[in-house]
């Protein structure tokens, strides 16, 4: 009530909280801005301070417009709640979420991974522990050699991509990833392109072009959730010659060996799973073991928790069990947060919701059920009410204006 009560003090003699009968809030997104309806008796008077008049006011409504950052800050500074005594030690709790793939658009599968670790992250920040949230960005592997399969074979220049370039590259990946599901001679090129990549003997500049093009797509998508990172990782930071070393101790260590195919394998729960190809490239899993030791040298970790569906519990007891054997110090505090996975999903086949048009349907959802709604402003009385904007800069109010019976006027206020 406090900032409602200070609104209402523009008016003579509190006309407005004497009258109130009810307050409707509402939020206007593409003006970044709250409204408060107030629903009243007929309030008489009306105070002009240029002129030190009294007006008479003929609507029963009356609106204030106030801007989102002022609005929430006012708001959460205001709650009144008793904080818990802590008496551990600040942690440093490091968390791995959200983490989708360029080269294609957020879809609502890493919705659940986004919305709880940025929970879980809130949770220890309340709790006085250090938190550093990473977004993990998949932009390495096979995939990769797919969609340069379907950028040739459809001949389109990435430079030239204009309208909705991210829908574009994902419906040449589909195109190209079923085009291999019944031509082998099509995977096959995409593993060597990759390979070739990886060991430095292609450009990287179409690679750098999709990752551009889909971290603009991203920061749109996290603005409209609220939710921003610490650090961006790269699973190409953890390519083939950036981790050859670390692959090269793990074997000194036997914690990897060489099968009769060639390719490096490692024993988890008596059974070998592949850490890297017959031709030295990289997977997933050889990436995330390299990342998780970085973390932890960069670090100093006191948890490292990854929010990731449980269809990878596999995959992350094959990272936790092999760094352990390597540095068991720093898979101590590692941990899967997991959670189940929507189904029916698919970037591959192309089966898939968007995270976007999700957000856009919620939206004009909403707006038509505003318009259905009893309790919505009067259609003549939605450009002549008083509406004073408050700016976050400065804490003032500019153009405060009366129903156009009246003429509009304009004060500053510099004591709210």
């Amino acid at each position: 009530m406090t900032l409602i009560n200070k609104v209402c003090s523009m008016t003579a003699d509190s006309a407005v909280l004497k009258n109130m009968r009810n307050l409707y809030v509402s939020y206007r997104h593409h003006e970044n801005s709250f409204v408060l309806n107030f629903y009243n008796k007929k309030i008489q008077y009306m105070q002009d301070p240029q002129q030190n008049s009294i007006q008479e006011r003929d609507s029963d409504v009356l609106q204030f417009s106030i801007d989102r950052a002022t609005m929430l800050k006012y708001v959460l500074t205001h709650i009144s709640f008793e904080k818990p005594h802590i008496e551990s030690e600040e942690k440093h709790i490091v968390i791995d979420f959200s983490s989708p793939n360029i080269a294609k658009p957020f879809h609502v599968g890493h919705l659940r991974s986004t919305i709880i670790g940025n929970f879980i992250a809130n949770i220890n920040k309340f709790f006085n522990n250090k938190v550093t949230k990473i977004n993990y960005l998949g932009d390495w592997g096979t995939q990769f050699g797919l969609l340069q399969y379907g950028l040739q074979a459809k001949n389109i220049d990435i430079s030239k991509l204009k309208s909705n370039p991210i829908k574009c590259l994902y419906d040449t990946y589909v195109y190209a990833n079923k085009l291999s599901a019944t031509d082998a001679e099509v995977q096959n090129q995409a593993r060597k392109y990759f390979s070739d990549i990886e060991q430095g003997q292609i450009s990287l500049d179409k690679w750098k072009q999709i990752r551009e093009l889909t971290v603009t797509e991203l920061e749109n998508v996290y603005q409209r959730l609220g939710i921003q990172f610490d650090d961006y990782h790269w699973e190409s930071d953890y390519n083939g010659r950036a981790i050859k070393h670390m692959m090269d101790l793990l074997e000194q260590k036997n914690i990897i060996v060489t099968d009769d195919s060639g390719k490096k394998i490692a024993k988890v729960n008596n059974r070998n799973v592949t850490v890297l190809k017959s031709d030295n490239s990289t997977l997933y899993l050889s990436r995330d073991i390299a990342a998780l030791l970085d973390r932890y040298r960069r670090y100093k970790f006191d948890k490292m928790l990854y929010v990731v569906d449980n269809a990878q519990t596999d995959h992350f007891a094959a990272v936790f069990e092999i760094v352990r054997q390597f540095d068991k110090e720093c898979t101590e505090g590692c941990q899967h947060i997991k959670f189940g996975r929507i189904k029916g999903m698919s970037t591959r086949s192309g089966n898939v919701v968007f995270l976007n048009d999700i957000l856009d349907e919620a939206k004009r959802k909403m707006y038509e059920k505003q318009q259905l709604s009893k309790n919505i402003i009067p259609k003549h009385l939605k450009t002549k009410l008083c509406i004073p904007v408050f700016r976050p800069q400065n804490n003032k109010i500019h153009n405060f204006g009366i129903n156009n019976k009246y003429k509009k006027f304009c004060y500053e206020r510099k004591d709210l």
